[in-house]
């Protein structure tokens, strides 16, 4: 299956149709900023079942690499024609799936450092800001989002669901890199508003005064949302702008 993908002849795009881009970008007018996907690489995981990815990953890194190569050609060309039709905001990327725990950061190193540094490069040619999501521990990899020119990583977990407390973040590469989080969104959904409060201002006290966007770490995938959800995000709002304000202690 794999060969017979590969051998499928790639055209790339002639001309890229944002208009959507734009409309939306009317609609928010100054209350906000966008932000616009960019494709990655490693993406073409989704090409497989999941366990079969991370086989294949540990006993055929040269094909797995050799296909990564081949996706890197077709997203850096996407990109191009994403910025000449003049998409230039913030550019949200991923590749949490080759993170730790799961891998050992080499293939981070190998499969997203290596391709994303030159995706980077262009968009900051073109004035554009880049958003890295990614869960999990990655206090071992902190130091490469750096390294490939990434301006701001969401969301920075502390234990028990990463390992990487916003104050180790801070002290490693905090003059380099924005962050944009940590709260929890399990906090959001079911914990009380003077939880939501204390991790608000724990996060503003780990992650400011400066270099610091406060939010949840994931969007929620409920619906309806239950109202103590509701009332969190208000409560971390309204903590956000109280302590957001203030001298760091």
């Amino acid at each position: 299956d794999l060969e017979a993908y590969l051998s499928i002849p790639y055209e790339p795009v002639k001309k890229l149709d944002i208009s959507p881009f734009y409309k939306e970008k009317e609609k928010i007018g100054e209350a906000g900023v966008l932000m616009t996907g960019v494709p990655t690489p490693i993406g073409f995981s989704g090409l497989f079942r999941f366990q079969d990815f991370v086989k294949r990953m540990m006993t055929d890194r040269e094909t797995m690499v050799n296909l990564a190569d081949i996706m890197f050609e077709r997203c850096y060309d996407y990109t191009v024609q994403l910025l000449e039709a003049g998409a230039r905001e913030v550019f949200q990327v991923g590749g949490e799936i080759v993170a730790p725990p799961l891998f050992n950061p080499s293939y981070f190193r190998d499969f997203v450092v290596k391709y994303h540094s030159k995706i980077f490069k262009l968009i900051h040619e073109y004035d554009g800001i880049v958003y890295f999501h990614c869960h999990g521990s990655i206090n071992a990899i902190l130091e490469m989002f750096a390294e490939m020119g990434t301006d701001a990583i969401h969301p920075v977990e502390p234990p028990p669901m990463g390992d990487t407390p916003l104050s180790e973040a801070k002290r490693k590469i905090g003059d380099k890199v924005c962050f944009i989080g940590n709260i929890q969104i399990s906090d959001i959904l079911s914990g009380s508003t003077e939880q939501v409060d204390r991790a608000v201002r724990q996060a503003i006290y780990e992650g400011g005064p400066e270099g610091l966007i406060l939010s949840t770490s994931a969007s929620p995938s409920w619906y309806p949302l239950p109202q103590r959800a509701l009332k969190n995000y208000v409560q971390l709002t309204e903590t956000g702008l109280q302590y957001g304000k203030l001298p760091r202690r």
